[in-house]
């Protein structure tokens, strides 16, 4: 009976592994940014850049990209980000918010460049969402450094 036990355990384990990771994401699949359909980030943007404005936008609001791309799936597997893609609400709002960021920040502080990702801007995400997807309004503060 033991034996039967440890093969049984031994099986289940073996199952478990294999189902986790043919539903975990790969990575390279899932972060294949575009620049199609730039809206409001000027599509003379590097890669690089980009990918480092996404990473801080995410960062500063607390969000994964899903939070506003579109995920496709093959099954329970994640093939790939649709990042052209407009379907979310959340992308839109996002837009919005970034053009009112770069007001604020050109119109006030006289930034020229909003999307030069080495300036640390006087009014950015983190200024009303602190890590938050919904800013808490009661701890919403003013950084100049």
């Amino acid at each position: 009976m033991i034996p039967n036990k440890k093969f049984a355990i031994s099986a289940f384990l073996l199952v478990s592994t294999i189902a986790g990771v043919g539903t975990t994401q790969n990575p390279q699949d899932v972060h294949d940014l575009t620049k199609d359909n730039l809206k409001v980030i000027p599509k003379s943007i590097s890669m690089e850049n980009l990918e480092i404005l996404m990473t801080r936008y995410s960062r500063e609001v607390g969000a994964q990209c899903n939070y506003c791309h579109v995920i496709e799936k093959s099954g329970l597997r994640v093939t790939r980000m649709d990042f052209a893609a407009d379907e979310k609400p959340e992308k839109k709002i996002a837009r919005e918010m970034m053009k009112m960021m770069n007001k604020i920040n050109q119109k006030y502080f006289g930034v020229k460049n909003t999307y030069d990702v080495l300036l640390k801007l006087p009014v950015s995400c983190k200024t009303c969402h602190r890590g938050l997807t919904r800013p808490d309004k009661s701890k919403i503060y003013f950084e100049n450094k």
